[in-house]
């Protein structure tokens, strides 16, 4: 068998990567309304509402007395937050099998696991030479042995990849998140007016809303 023990000093607190989140002053021109029509923040909300409603029902929100109740920025999503989010899913995922967990222990276990499928795969060769129902069942052992270290390395990667892109963005904005509350008729339902109350998350620009998340 091909297996490390691993013992990891804490290098780094990833606590200490993390940063005070801010809204910059430019979003407060979105509080601002314009005359004669929907503010900033209103007319984002009524186009990503609209949109649906014109792939979904082939209708525009105007023809279902689509009313705006309350729209309102409640906060900021920076690269460190989700940083922190795919930190912890790794922490979880292996926490089990290394005894401490810092950003440095990623490299390690893709190396540990790298090992342990070269291992494997050097004894399927090996068996892979022997003809009979003996090596063909080692065969058949080691390989489920080497594509389970494969598919660990390749997780353990896909996390790290993760983890790099978001630390070397810093403090950078990913979205502003805005809760916006209206009412519309379903016409699916002999137009009952009903209540919507969500989240809204945008672009890293602002301009638009491209995710939202419904409030029970």
């Amino acid at each position: 068998m091909f297996f490390h023990t691993l013992e990891f000093p804490i290098l780094t607190n990833i606590n200490q990567l993390l940063m005070r989140k801010s809204i910059p002053f430019l979003l407060l021109s979105l509080l601002f309304i314009s005359c004669g029509g929907y503010s900033t923040e209103e007319q984002m909300l009524y186009d990503y509402e609209n949109k649906g409603v014109q792939e979904f029902l082939s209708t525009e929100l105007s023809e279902l007395d689509f009313q705006i109740l309350k729209v309102e920025i409640v906060d900021s999503v920076i690269a460190m937050d989700s940083l922190t989010y795919f930190f912890n899913v790794f922490k979880s995922e292996f926490e089990d099998i290394l005894p401490e967990i810092d950003e440095n222990s990623y490299d390690k276990l893709i190396e540990t696991y790298d090992v342990n499928y070269k291992g494997y795969d050097s004894l399927v060769g090996v068996y892979e030479k022997i003809n009979d129902s003996y090596g063909r069942n080692k065969v058949m052992e080691f390989s489920e042995q080497r594509d389970t270290y494969k598919t660990y390395r390749d997780k353990v990667v896909g996390l790290k990849n993760r983890f790099d892109y978001f630390m070397d963005m810093g403090s950078n904005t990913l979205a502003y998140k805005f809760k916006g509350t209206y009412s519309v008729k379903n016409p699916l339902l002999n137009n009952l007016v009903q209540t919507h109350e969500k989240l809204y998350f945008t672009n890293a620009e602002g301009t638009k809303f491209i995710k939202t998340e419904e409030l029970e």
